[in-house]
C-alpha cells in the first residue's frame, strides 16, 4: 500500500497530516501473525564483519537475511547525488525554520510546523532538539515529502512493505535529521529495543548525507558487527538504557568493532536489536548531515509513538 494525496488541494502541512491520520487507520493492521519471518543468511560465508552490497543488489532476501544474521546491512550509493543534494536543502531549511520557531520569529510552516500530539514531553523534547541541530523529520512536512520521494524513486518504501508483509509506518520521534558538528564527547552504546519494547516490528534506516565515519574527520558510528538476538541487560549502564562498557568490551573482544567509512548517499539499515553508538572523539574537523528513520510495521509500533504512513 502506498500513501495517495486524497484531494488535489491540500497543503504540504495537511498532506503530512493526512499521513499521521493514515498511521493510526486499524484497516492497515493486517501483517503476517508470526514474526520475524524468516530469512536464509544470504552471506553464510561472512563472520563478525558487516555485509555491504550496492544498491542495485538489494532486495528483501539480502536485507532480512544480513540484518537477521549479521545485525546490519549497508548499502553503497542507496540514494543518487541529486537526491543527496535535495535532501541536504531540505535538512537545512528546515532546521533553520526551527531555530526561527523557538527564537521567537514566524517560521515557513511548510519547513517546520509541529505534529500535534498531547505529549508535554515531545514539546520539551522539540526545544532540546532546536539546541542541539535535530529535526524530527514528520515536524518538517517538505522535508517529509523530499525525503519520502527520494526513499519511493530508491524502490526502498517498497522494500520495506515486502519485508513487513504490510504497511511500511515511521515514527515522529524516532526519525530525525541531524547536524552533528565535531566534537570529542563520550557517548554510549545502545540497542534501541531497550526503550521500544517487545513484540514490535521494526527497521531503521540511517542514510549519511555528507561523508563521515573511518578515517574522515567527521562523526561516524561505532557498531558491534554481530547479530545479537536478546536486548542486553542495562542495569549498571552510566545512564538510562546504554549497555555497561564491561559488557561491551566482552563483546568486542571476541568480534571486534567497526567505524565504517560512509560517503555521503550510502546507508545502514538495521533493528531494535544492533549495537551502536555515535562516534564522537578527537580528531573531528567536519560537520555530519544524516537523516535517520525507523520504520514499523503497522500491526506494531513501539508505545507511546506517532507514526506516519510511508
Amino acid at each position: 500500500m502506498s500513501f495517495s494525496p486524497p484531494a488535489d488541494d491540500l497543503t504540504i502541512s495537511e498532506l503530512r497530516d493526512e499521513r499521521v491520520k493514515a498511521g493510526a487507520d486499524e484497516s492497515l493492521q493486517e501483517g503476517p501473525s508470526e514474526w520475524p519471518v524468516a530469512y536464509a543468511d544470504p552471506f553464510p560465508h561472512v563472520r563478525d564483519s558487516l555485509i555491504e552490497v550496492p544498491r542495485a543488489e538489494l532486495d528483501v532476501g539480502v536485507l532480512g537475511g544480513s540484518v537477521q544474521h549479521h545485525g546490519a546491512l549497508i548499502v553503497r550509493g542507496l540514494l543518487g547525488s541529486d537526491d543527496v543534494d535535495i535532501c541536504v536543502a531540505s535538512l537545512l531549511a528546515a532546521r533553520d525554520a526551527q531555530e526561527r520557531h523557538f527564537g521567537g520569529t514566524e517560521a515557513d510552516r511548510g519547513w517546520f510546523d509541529p505534529v500535534q500530539t498531547n505529549s508535554k514531553l515531545d514539546a520539551a523534547l522539540r526545544k532540546n532538539n532546536a539546541d542541539m541541530g535535530v529535526v524530527w523529520l514528520a515536524d518538517s512536512p517538505r522535508a517529509t515529502q523530499v525525503y519520502l520521494d527520494a526513499l519511493d524513486r530508491a524502490q526502498i518504501l517498497q522494500l520495506l512493505a515486502e519485508y513487513f508483509g504490510e504497511p511500511a509506518l515511521f515514527s515522529l520521534q524516532k526519525s530525525t535529521m541531524r547536524v552533528v558538528e565535531p566534537e570529542e564527547r563520550l557517548t554510549t552504546w545502545h540497542q534501541d529495543g531497550a526503550f521500544m519494547g517487545a513484540d514490535i516490528r521494526t527497521m531503521n534506516l540511517w542514510v549519511a548525507l555528507s561523508d563521515c565515519g573511518g578515517a574522515i574527520p567527521a562523526s561516524g558510528m561505532e557498531m558491534i558487527p554481530k547479530r545479537i538476538d536478546e536486548i542486553l541487560d542495562t542495569t549498571d549502564g552510566i545512564v538510562p538504557y546504554a549497555i555497561p562498557f564491561d559488557t561491551v568490551a566482552d563483546i568486542t573482544a571476541v568480534t571486534g568493532e567497526t567505524n565504517p567509512e560512509f560517503r555521503a548517499g550510502d546507508a545502514i539499515f538495521f533493528d531494535d536489536r544492533f549495537v551502536h553508538r555515535t562516534s564522537l572523539g578527537p580528531g573531528l574537523s567536519q560537520t555530519r548531515l544524516a537523516v535517520e528513520s525507523w520504520f514499523f510495521g503497522a500491526t506494531s509500533v513501539a508505545k507511546d509513538y506517532t507514526c506516519l504512513l510511508a
